[in-house]
């Protein structure tokens, strides 16, 4: 190798031009494989269509619907049958017209009934010249039909010199094709659709006889050429087959201009692609031959050839370049050789670094705190960078232009707790955001000590913690040993690292104080809740409260007790839901709900309600929607006391007021009775008579009367305990007429002493 290399150097140009002419060659040769693999592509689908071609004609002519149709005319009819036998004159009308009928569907030509004699009997043409007499005795495709095969004849008619196709099938005795043939149905038709089938195909398209003859083709100048060598004995044969008409009878027939044999042939200066396939028409002198061409110059073109040869060119330049390189680089080897330890060295301490720096990621990410977390980072720097004292400061975050000691490493003197930002050396490092690395350090600046002395260090390294250009805070070590320029940069990167898990740190404080606080006002609010619903559990009076949706999202114990519903089968449901309630009252009360709260309206009112017990009571009904903070309707809240007793003791009451109106009607009563038998006593007296009243009566009276009163004070009228009673009534009435008539009569027992005296007084004045 070493040897090869130099005679490249020491030759450049020979070896240069050895090369090129190298490039060339494999350009020249990836063209030509190039084009080979190409060309078999080609070859390969164009023999794939050339055999899908062939069954495609076999399918229109052999295998057609014409065919099917004659075969079947041999097959069924009987007059044709008869015919075939010569037991009907020719150009019978009944056939005739079935032949025409086949004609006319299938765009043939003519359509004709051959007997057993060879001759042509009843016949249809489309010319209007029927063929009836004519003796085909010496066609094949009769020969082949009175074999009883069906089969496709092409030929060159004697008459007319057009190329026909001709479909015979066989007539037999019965209608199984295993009877004896009696005659022949043909159907003549043009090769129209052959040379639609051939047109458009390929570059080339012909249709070889057996014997090799073009019978159709998409060139038609090719039309009637002989394939390969003619022969006179090769043409001696075709002139006595007469199934070209008179094309070989004048002249020597024309050669076809390329070989057919299958694979790449050239022809006019091109290469085609030849590829063909046997046509089974039953042809007695064996297949027709379909053959297909392509222009491998217009589907293999030059240019792609050119594409694939410059690519190999490019590419064998390409990699004769890099060979040529990768030699003349060769011999620089050796001076590389120190260069790549270095590298290799260097590759090492890198990756030392980064162990060591993601074993120092891990501790500091463990950190909890701040301390925590600073005290890593130095004990961190000692094993790594052999920091032998360390200071870190970082930003009071309720003072941003104060630095707050959090960390030292290894100080025999505490340094300073606060320092301002610009303030000294830490200071100005803070402030202008650069690192510093002091190596000529004055006495007194920093002092190493050990158990033998004390010695000052090598450089001092002020770095500055920042994340993204933000200051976060300050970082100082004392170093034994100046260090380098990687040395340095592991330094900055140690210090951005300590950036990077402040800020984790920060933020992962900061979410713990969020969360604390979130699950404190959680806890807080699930607190209020359960005292709010507590305290609305005390309420003695059924509470509901609903959503801006109108569902329930609460009631309290007496709500549950009213209805005797529990609360959990309320939540989410809304008033329209609630089976104990009437089905109009539910839909009012629902149209109520939702206008209310689309307006943070408020109800009151009285109304009935029907309670657990199954009774209505008498109810104030109050509502009150409320919207939230953002004035979006929040919802409403809702109650009702039961005023049923409040009712009842009104009624009661206007019960106690007549019973009073009672009790001072019958005192004024008593008291009047007891005022006229006084008076009746006093007449009595004053006519020298007899009290009529005794003292002790008029004593039992008034004790009676002051009972009495007591009693209608306290009971209402005596023996009258509910108003409401009709009995009660009609007894106090029948009691009040009673003592009426009793003070009637008293007082009539009053007037007449009155009216004794005054007679008396008259009579002494007389």
């Amino acid at each position: 190798m070493n040897l090869f290399a130099r005679l490249i150097f020491e030759h450049r140009r020979l070896a240069w031009l050895v090369f090129l002419t190298g490039v060339v060659l494999a350009s020249l040769l990836a063209t030509n494989i190039m084009r080979d693999v190409r060309e078999a592509e080609r070859l390969s689908l164009l023999e794939t269509d050339v055999s899908r071609r062939a069954l495609e004609l076999m399918s229109t002519t052999l295998n057609g619907n014409l065919m099917g149709s004659v075969s079947l005319l041999g097959l069924i009819d009987a007059e044709i049958k008869r015919e075939a036998l010569g037991q009907l004159p020719p150009n019978n009308a009944r056939i005739s017209q079935v032949l025409e009928s086949v004609g006319r569907s299938y765009d043939a030509d003519g359509v004709f009934v051959v007997t057993t004699s060879g001759v042509v009997g009843t016949s249809w043409d489309n010319s209007g010249k029927p063929s009836t007499g004519l003796n085909v005795k010496f066609r094949p495709y009769y020969q082949m039909g009175m074999q009883g095969l069906g089969n496709v004849y092409a030929a060159v008619s004697l008459a007319r010199g057009d190329r026909s196709l001709y479909f015979s099938a066989p007539v037999f005795v019965d209608t199984t094709n295993a009877t004896d043939t009696i005659g022949v149905v043909v159907a003549r038709t043009g090769l129209l659709k052959v040379d639609d089938l051939l047109r458009d195909k390929a570059d080339a398209a012909v249709l070889l006889s057996p014997q090799g003859v073009v019978f159709a083709s998409s060139r038609p100048e090719w039309i009637g050429r002989l394939a390969g060598t003619a022969t006179p004995e090769r043409l001696k044969a075709i002139r006595e087959l007469k199934q070209f008409g008179k094309m070989f009878d004048s002249a020597e027939p024309a050669l076809l201009p390329i070989s057919i044999e299958a694979g790449v042939q050239p022809f006019d200066g091109r290469r085609f692609a030849v590829t063909r396939a046997p046509v089974q028409w039953n042809d007695p002198f064996g297949d027709w031959t379909l053959v297909l061409m392509e222009d491998l110059d217009r589907t293999v073109p030059l240019t792609q050839r050119l594409g694939v040869g410059s690519f190999t060119a490019m590419l064998v330049l390409l990699l004769g370049t890099m060979v040529l390189k990768v030699l003349q680089s060769h011999h620089r080897q050796a001076l590389a050789t120190d260069e790549l330890a270095r590298m290799s060295h260097e590759q090492q301490a890198q990756a030392v670094h980064k162990e060591q720096v993601a074993a120092a990621a891990l501790l500091l990410q463990y950190a909890k705190s701040w301390e925590e977390l600073t005290h890593t980072f130095l004990g961190e720097m000692h094993r790594i960078f052999h920091a032998l004292q360390g200071v870190v400061y970082l930003v009071d975050a309720d003072h941003p232009e104060q630095l707050v000691r959090r960390a030292t490493y290894a100080c025999v003197e505490e340094p300073a707790s606060r320092l301002a930002v610009g303030e000294g050396l830490l200071g100005q490092c803070a402030r202008d955001h650069r690192p510093l690395i002091i190596t000529d350090i004055p006495a007194g600046l920093g002092v190493i000590h050990s158990g033998l002395g004390s010695t000052p260090p090598a450089a001092l390294l002020i770095a500055p913690v920042l994340l993204k250009d933000e200051l976060l805070g300050v970082v100082e070590l004392a170093l034994l040993n100046v260090p380098g320029a990687a040395d340095h940069e592991r330094l900055l990167d140690m210090t951005r690292l300590l950036a990077m898990n402040l800020e984790i740190l920060g933020r992962t404080v900061a979410a713990q104080t969020t969360l604390e606080e979130v699950v404190a006002a959680e806890r807080a609010q699930a607190e209020q809740l359960n005292f709010q619903q507590a305290l609305i559990d005390t309420i003695p009076y059924p509470v509901f409260y609903k959503g801006p949706d109108t569902r329930f999202m609460g009631v309290n114990k007496a709500y549950e007790r009213t209805f005797n519903v529990a609360r959990a089968d309320l939540i989410g449901k809304r008033v329209l839901d609630l089976e104990y309630l009437p089905e109009a009252d539910r839909q009012s009360y629902q149209a109520e709900d939702e206008a209310t709260i689309a307006q943070a309206g408020t109800i009151e009112r009285d109304m009935k309600i029907p309670f657990a017990d199954g009774t209505l009571h008498d109810t104030i009904y109050f509502v009150a929607a409320f919207r939230q903070t953002s004035g979006e309707p929040g919802g409403l809240v809702g109650t009702f006391i039961d005023v049923s007793t409040v009712k009842q003791a009104e009624h009661d009451s206007a019960r106690l007021a007549d019973a009073e109106r009672f009790n001072r009607l019958t005192q004024r009563r008593e008291g009047r009775i007891l005022e006229l038998k006084h008076e009746v006593n006093r007449l009595a007296e004053t006519l020298g008579q007899a009290p009529v009243y005794e003292s002790a009566a008029l004593q039992s009276i008034q004790i009676e009367a002051e009972a009495f009163a007591a009693e209608m004070g306290n009971d209402g009228p005596a023996g009258v305990d509910d108003l409401n009673d009709p009995e009660a009534i009609r007894h106090l009435i029948a009691t009040l007429q009673q003592e009426r008539f009793a003070a009637l009569s008293l007082a009539e027992d009053a007037e007449q002493a009155r009216q004794a005296m005054a007679a008396a007084n008259k009579g002494d004045t007389q």
